[in-house]
């Protein structure tokens, strides 16, 4: 990615660990916000069939979410 933004690697370890928003130390909310901002400015992965709505990839983890519920 060329946003400028330094990303770094999910593991299964920070996968594992749920925090409340309210919990997060300030490098951590602007990491958080940076993502929700780059899921928001990608296309979707989804093929329609899957996700007729889903446009910016944001959308694919709200359909996931919604087919699992």
């Amino acid at each position: 990615m060329t946003d400028g933004i330094t990303h770094t690697s999910l593991t299964k370890v920070k996968l594992a660990v749920r925090k409340e928003s309210g919990n997060l130390t300030t490098t951590e909310r602007v990491e958080y916000i940076n993502t929700v901002l780059c899921l928001q400015s990608n296309p979707s992965k989804l093929s329609y069939s899957v996700a007729s709505a889903a446009e910016p990839r944001y959308d694919d983890f709200v359909a996931i979410d919604n087919k699992q519920t």
